[in-house]
């Protein structure tokens, strides 16, 4: 996913990544429950407005947070909502130090290019009982738009997410301490409307361009299919692993 899709949009997406917040909440949550050292080095992939760090500091958590993202504007506006001097704001996916108690992403692992090389990076960079904690959606997303594709002869199905099988495969013989596979949906009223969505927050696809023609019989077909309010759904990947030396 290119730099400049997320920044043009940065200052919209805040308003409309409602399953983003309510997952960060969930993940931090569930995270903090593993994690018992009194004060914490934190590394946050793809921090857009820096949810996941809000998430942590209002629990009252002491701790030093390097937040990361490839835009510089999605950083500059996690400035803005992070007040406090622990924090630092990175251009770039990886975590350049080690030794972190706790590294964390929330929607974001799914635009990176080498997922599996990411995740083990990521994980040699742990501390002894450090954990990595990742929320994301993996393939069988948007599944009910699969057949329209076909139906509207418009190409190859172009919303793509990594399978389950490639994010555990570097962690199988890891200390897995949370693993659940669960659906989070998004009602409309029209197809149009989850691909307004999709575009406001940046997270298209590479090379997803339709004729016009196509994308309106495709969004018909989609409309079909339901009596009514169109729903959407991710399937989500949520995991937490510590490591063990």
């Amino acid at each position: 996913m290119p730099s400049s899709d997320f920044s043009r949009r940065a200052h919209n997406y805040e308003a409309n990544a409602h399953i983003q917040e309510r997952l960060a909440s969930s993940l931090v949550e569930s995270s903090l429950d593993v994690l018992d050292k009194k004060k914490l080095e934190i590394a946050d992939l793809g921090c857009g407005p820096g949810t996941l760090a809000l998430e942590i500091l209002k629990r009252g958590i002491e701790c030093d947070i390097e937040n990361y993202d490839i835009s510089q504007k999605m950083l500059d506006l996690a400035k803005e909502n992070i007040q406090t001097e622990n924090a630092s704001f990175i251009q770039q996916s990886i975590p350049i130090g080690d030794q972190y108690d706790f590294i964390v992403s929330n929607f974001a692992l799914q635009w990176y290019e080498n997922i599996q090389e990411t995740i083990k990076t990521c994980f040699n960079k742990l501390s002894q009982n450090g954990i990595l904690s990742v929320c994301l959606p993996i393939e069988g997303s948007f599944d009910s738009l699969k057949e329209c594709f076909k139906k509207a002869n418009a190409g190859e199905y172009f919303f793509k997410f990594p399978k389950e099988s490639q994010v555990l495969q570097m962690l199988e013989s890891q200390n897995i301490v949370l693993k659940a596979c669960f659906e989070e949906s998004m009602t409309f009223d029209k197809t149009i409307d989850f691909f307004k969505s999709i575009h406001i927050i940046g997270a298209n696809q590479a090379g997803t361009k339709l004729s016009s023609a196509k994308l309106r019989k495709l969004m018909r077909y989609h409309d079909e299919l339901f009596d009514g309010k169109i729903i959407v759904k991710y399937k989500i990947l949520k995991l937490i692993v510590k490591r063990v030396v």
